[in-house]
């Protein structure tokens, strides 16, 4: 988002900081002494089936599977922390209460995580926002009125189209960090005639710093400012209407 901006009406869907570690150095008892530090915080506890996520140098791709995930979340299920034997996550979904906010959130969730794990092995790290819009209808002309970046159809294919999908990854590090944009149309659903989900992650993948805070930090002002310049001044109108 433009710098200070604070929308009164976010297209945000789900923010999500996330860690991917050696399973090595996981023990059965960690999910229960993270649950004694974060309960204050974060009260409500459960498991749930997680998705295995497959790494390779470049990117990562996310696969069906039966992992068991624990999941620590507050009271009305906005804020929560996920916890594998090689995953953790901070989520939040809205109501969003700032960059601040969450980053706090995610400060006070990643202290109790090195103070149980303070040896733990860090291969990747990420943060990514989810967006949601209704651009009203999934034609070019409609994508192009609301977004920056589109896909460039051949002469011989009008604008008349009926979905998209759109990925882009730029090298922020040369093979140690990049930058990916995705544009998705998406089915009809309540409250959207035409929506669109348009996602923005930073991921380290090779030399992770050990100040994991300062790079979450400046991989927000990545996403914040590709955010920013990504969508058009009608799209972003928009956010500011109740």
């Amino acid at each position: 988002m433009e710098p200070g901006k604070q929308y009164k009406n976010p297209p945000l869907v789900e923010v999500v900081f996330e860690l991917f570690f050696n399973s090595k150095d996981w023990q059965p008892i960690v999910p229960i002494l993270f649950y004694d530090k974060i309960k204050t915080v974060l009260p409500k506890v459960g498991q749930n089936s997680a998705v295995n996520i497959e790494l390779n140098k470049k990117s990562l791709r996310l696969l069906g599977g039966n992992e068991n995930i624990y999941q620590y979340k507050s009271n009305d299920g906005s804020t929560l922390v996920q916890l594998s034997d090689r995953l953790f996550t901070v989520n939040k979904l809205p109501p969003y209460h700032g960059w601040e906010s969450f980053y706090n959130t995610i400060k006070i969730a990643y202290s109790f995580f090195k103070e149980i794990m303070p040896e733990v092995d860090i291969e990747k790290v990420g943060f990514r926002t989810i967006n949601k819009i209704d651009v009203g209808d999934h034609n070019l002309g409609k994508i192009k009125e609301h977004f920056n970046y589109y896909p460039v159809l051949p002469e011989n294919v009008d604008n008349n189209t009926s979905s998209v999908d759109l990925r882009v990854e730029n090298s922020i590090v040369p093979n140690e960090e990049v930058l990916a944009l995705k544009l998705q149309t998406i089915k009809q659903e309540p409250g959207y005639v035409a929506p669109v989900l348009f996602q923005y992650y930073v991921l380290r993948i090779e030399k992770v710093p050990n100040d994991v805070m300062g790079w979450v930090s400046n991989a927000h002002s990545v996403v914040r400012e590709t955010f920013s310049k990504s969508l058009t001044n009608h799209s972003k109108q928009k956010f500011d209407e109740q």
